[in-house]
Order: C-alpha cells, then structure tokens, then sequence
C-alpha cells in the first residue's frame, strides 16, 4: 500500500435480507424456516446496501459521504471501521483510526461516564500523563459537571452525544470517521463541535465525513463521494460533486411535486418546508438575520396573511430559472391601520439551504393602493435565482422597527438546462407594483 494513501476501498459489496418484523428476523437467524423441510423455501427480499465500491483516499484528504437516506453511506463508514464485515471486497487502511458512527457508541451503559472516557483513552493506547490530559480535555469539553459519575444509561440524548464527541476528538487519529453526528445537541455545543473539528482537521488527519448538511460537508472537507443505491455515482472536487448532488436532487424532487399536483389537482400556492428548514439551527440563524436587520416584531400582529406565487402557467408554486414571476403578498389592512400612521416598507427576504441570504428586495413606501386591497406584489422578471429551494421571509416595517414577519414559505426553482447553467443569470429588476420608489434588487452571496 502506498504510503501516501490512507483508506483503499476494492471491490466491496454488502447485501441485506429485508424482513418484515423482528420475529421474522430472528426466525431467520435461528434457521426456524431451515427446519420446516416440508414447506416451501422460504425467500426474503434481497437489499444491495453497497455494490462494487472501489475508492482510494489519501492522507490528509478531507472527504464528505453524500447522498440521499438509505445510498449506502453509513454501511459503507462501518465497513471502513471494521463494525461489520462486507460480503465481497476488501479494505486496507494507513494509520490509526478513530470513528463516531452514533451517540455514545461503544460506551457501557452500566458504567458511569467517567469509567467510559477513561476506558476508551486506555483503548486507543494513551498512558501516564497523556492520559490524564485527554481526561481532563473530555470533561472540560462535554461540561456534563457531576453527571460525569453517573452511569451512561442514565444520560439524555444530548448528553451522551457532548461524551461521545468528547472522546473521539480527544487524540488526533491518523483517520477520523464521524457519521452524523456532528453538530448534533444545542446550537452552544454545535458551535464548540464546529471549533474543535476546525482543530482536528488542521492537524492533518484523514477525514471520512457523512453529513446531510450541505454547510458543513462545504466547510470541513475538499472532496465528496456521491453515493446512490449502493454505487458510486461521482468523485471529486467538494464544489463540483456537491453540485451535481444538488442538481439532481431538485430534479427529481420536482418530478415528484408536479406528479402530486397533477394527481390531487392541488391549488396550494407554497410549498411545505422540508425538515432541513424546520430545524431549530436553521430557524434561530435566520430569525437571528432578520432581528439584527429589522428587530423584533409584534408576535401577535398578524398583520401578514400569506404569499401567492405565479410563474407563466399563471398559478404555481414551481418556477424555472429564467421564468417571469409574481409575488402576490396579502396583509390586514384593518389591522395594519390600527397599528401605525407612518409610511409603511415590505420586504422579500430568500435564504438559500444553509439560512444565508441569496436575495432580497424592497418597498420604502406602499401607496393607498396596496393599502385600500390589502396586497402588493413583487414582480421577478426574468426570475434569476439559481435552481434549488428558497425560503421566504416577508418583512412589514416601518422605518427601522419591524410590524410584522411571516416565514415557512418555500420557492421551488428548477433547472431547465442540462448541460451546467451557472447558479445566477442576470441580475434581476425586481418591483413592487403600485409602489413609487422601485428598486433594482441585484442578486448576491452564492459563490
């Protein structure tokens, strides 16, 4: 093996049986089905978890695991680590390896945290005074105060996960595998993760990271392996398989929404956030954003009564980098009169998947118009947005103090070229109709 590779992956392949319940599982492995000559033979459905998986990583590579649930990633990161064996193929590796495939993995739930660091520091070889710093950098890194001399089984989730983080970054391995869970608990211990991997990483170690979010797969790795049903779909630079990822991911997801339109002939004109936007991390950066720029609003205003988006088809939910579009967005007007006597400002924010702002645009003024109907509208003429989900943010502010905001909107924009588009056309006029201060919102922070 040559020394400047760490990992050699050849030809490995690892099925699955598909059971239907536990009992039929356990049927299986104590050859109950075997015993009954006089049936049948009983099948099972056969799942390729991995199919002739041939990569080669070198030391100090950076790599992040893609791909949707169920391409492979986590078979794949065990057979790596020797949890489990693979059916076809082999594995040889450079170095010493550390991994943390899930929450307080490897620990003895009957002992008590304090018994586990130690143990798992004495496992990966650490003695005298070595030993005794890691020890002292776990339990000043997983703050979990006296709960350290409890036993394990008695930890919360997040409380195991600050342990298990704690002890797998504690040395500085040759090869670091850390299957998602990085990040995971409060934003407080998610930022201290982030800092402490930055350290690791900087040492040069050898970094297999699976991760669904796409921020961080950016962050800590400079190459990305795209798996999909158990192959190898892409290898590469980060930039440019994430990429790739991304394309087909909008792809097939709008298939999947125009195929449910035109099945339950919906006249729903936003799109239900998917659950990497309802996450607790992703919300407090956005709501953090938009408090810094406008400040907080009256919780119970109410003011904002929705968003209405209309591509060329005339009512969709679904647009097409390039496509004209409308914004129709609905207020109170009762309400907002009751509220303040001043000239009143709406604004569009769109944050793309890691809650950064993609685009914005404004209204200083609204005339009587939008006042007396209780709507204004942004038109995007061509929309210029690149393909991917946006999520909206409607701001209605006077001056600097914000009135009202409205969130969990979803703009879907999908690519309608095949070669590769770049992420933004031209900078898009955007306006609000009936409004005398039109601006040009200019498109920026996609790099």
């Amino acid at each position: 093996m040559n020394d400047s590779v760490a990992i050699t992956v050849r030809g490995i392949s690892k099925k699955y049986k598909l059971y239907r319940s536990q009992g039929e599982m356990l049927k299986d492995w104590m050859f109950f089905y075997k015993l009954q000559f006089w049936k049948d033979k009983h099948e099972f459905p056969i799942k390729n978890a991995l199919d002739d998986i041939n990569l080669t990583i070198n030391k100090g590579d950076r790599v992040g695991l893609i791909g949707r649930n169920g391409a492979g990633k986590t078979t794949l990161l065990k057979i790596i680590s020797g949890m489990i064996k693979a059916d076809d193929g082999k594995v040889m590796l450079n170095g010493r390896v550390q991994s943390l495939m899930r929450t307080g993995g490897g620990f003895h739930p009957d002992l008590t945290g304090a018994d586990n660091v130690k143990n798992s520091l004495l496992y990966n070889g650490l003695r005298g005074e070595a030993l005794k710093e890691a020890y002292e950098d776990v339990l000043d890194f997983a703050e979990l105060g006296d709960y350290i001399h409890q036993p394990v089984q008695n930890y919360s989730l997040g409380m195991a996960t600050r342990l298990g983080f704690a002890v797998a970054t504690a040395i500085t391995p040759d090869i670091l595998i850390i299957d998602e869970v990085l990040g995971a608990g409060d934003s407080y211990f998610a930022t201290k993760s982030v800092e402490r991997m930055k350290k690791l990483t900087g040492s040069g170690c050898t970094l297999l990271l699976v991760s669904h979010s796409r921020g961080q797969i950016m962050e800590f790795c400079d190459k990305a392996v795209w798996l999909d049903n158990g192959k190898v779909k892409k290898v590469g630079d980060v930039d440019e398989v994430t990429a790739a990822y991304d394309r087909d991911l909008v792809r097939e997801e709008s298939v999947s929404a125009r195929a449910e339109v035109n099945e339950t002939e919906s006249k729903d004109t936003y799109i239900d956030p998917p659950e990497f936007m309802k996450k607790q991390s992703y919300q407090e950066k956005i709501s953090n954003f938009v408090k810094e720029q406008f400040g907080a609003s009256q919780n119970d205003a109410n003011i904002l009564k929705g968003i209405d988006c209309y591509g060329p088809d005339g009512n969709s939910n679904q647009l097409s980098t390039g496509d004209s579009c409308r914004l129709d967005i609905h207020f109170d007007t009762d309400l907002l009169k009751d509220q303040i006597d001043q000239n009143i400002a709406c604004d569009v924010l769109f944050f793309d998947e890691g809650a950064d702002l993609v685009a914005s645009s404004s209204c200083n003024s609204l005339s009587d118009e939008n006042l007396s109907t209780g709507k204004v509208s942004v038109d995007l003429s061509p929309c210029a947005l690149g393909y991917r989900l946006y999520f909206l943010v409607i701001v209605l502010r006077t001056d600097n103090v914000s009135i009202d905001i409205l969130t969990n909107f979803v703009i879907r924009i999908t690519d309608t070229n095949d070669s590769d588009p770049p992420l933004l056309h031209c900078p898009a006029f955007w306006f609000f109709n009936n409004c005398e201060d039109a601006s040009e919102g200019r498109i920026s922070g996609i790099q």
